[in-house]
């Protein structure tokens, strides 16, 4: 079986201590508080190319590619996401999204988003948030 990146063998991913999908926030954030890298890459993907591609989030990715590379990524295996077409990520962060768990939005903490929105800075809203 070839490799999910394609671009030769498999390596595990050291920073991914389990499965990727289907796990609660806290424990995948750790006490950092940080998304895993392979999350934090595919949303700097989307942020980047995401805006340019039309029907991003609308236009079905292959089914099949997208079993595969959830499944690459829930084993620890170094996935080169960059040659991955932006549908086929966008389809894998709504899949890691749905399989969340817990609500990812809680509605005891509206009033917190609210005041963290009206704080001076980026950095000072994301550490109000961070409480």
């Amino acid at each position: 079986r070839s490799s999910a990146s394609g671009n030769g063998p498999e390596q595990p991913e050291p920073v991914l201590q389990s499965m990727l999908f289907g796990q609660p926030l806290e424990r995948l954030c750790g006490e950092e508080g940080s998304l895993p890298p392979p999350v934090q890459d595919l949303l700097a993907i989307l942020n980047r190319e995401g805006p340019a591609t039309e029907g991003v989030f609308r236009i079905a990715a292959s089914e099949k590619d997208r079993r595969e590379l959830r499944e690459a990524l829930n084993a620890g295996v170094h996935v080169e996401l960059e040659s991955k077409p932006v549908n086929l990520l966008a389809a894998l962060l709504k899949d890691f999204l749905r399989n969340i768990p817990s609500m990812l939005l809680s509605v005891a903490l509206y009033d917190r988003w609210m005041l963290a929105l009206e704080t001076a800075s980026k950095e000072q809203q994301i550490a109000e948030l961070k409480e």
